[in-house]
């Protein structure tokens, strides 16, 4: 159980969210504690070579792994390497707790946020009309 949380407590303090309960809640959605221990391999740029020699583990495996997570949109992948990309999930968690007008017309229709539709401009009942005209 320790281990468990130490996973999720390194990855929440790196969020720069050291001890809240509420983001490792967040992060125990995301991913394992084994998951996250592989990802705290990505916080800089690395290849999977890279990471399987320094694990001294199977580069395959490893390859496995990262297919999935980049599958699950929690690694970026450019040319070479790959890096965990917690700016992403940061403002995803952020969005129940934003503004109706803070919160960008096309999110809301792609994501299918089901936030209410007001008539008026008051951002407190909801999104206004004209913005998503």
């Amino acid at each position: 159980m320790a281990q468990i949380n130490q996973a999720y407590a390194r990855a929440a303090e790196k969020l720069g969210y050291p001890g809240s309960a509420a983001c490792m809640n967040y992060l125990k959605v995301l991913f394992t504690p084994e998951e996250g221990n592989l990802l705290m391999e990505f916080l800089k740029p690395a290849t999977c070579h890279e990471v399987a020699q320094r694990l001294n583990t199977n580069e395959n495996a490893v390859q496995e792994k990262l297919d999935d997570f980049t599958r699950r949109r929690l690694l970026f992948h450019g040319k070479t390497e790959y890096c965990f990309q917690f700016g992403i999930h940061v403002f995803f968690a952020r969005i129940p707790h934003l503004k109706d007008e803070y919160i960008p017309k096309s999110f809301i229709i792609a994501a299918g946020l089901g936030i209410p539709v007001s008539t008026s401009a008051k951002p407190s009942t909801g999104i206004p009309m004209n913005i998503l005209s």
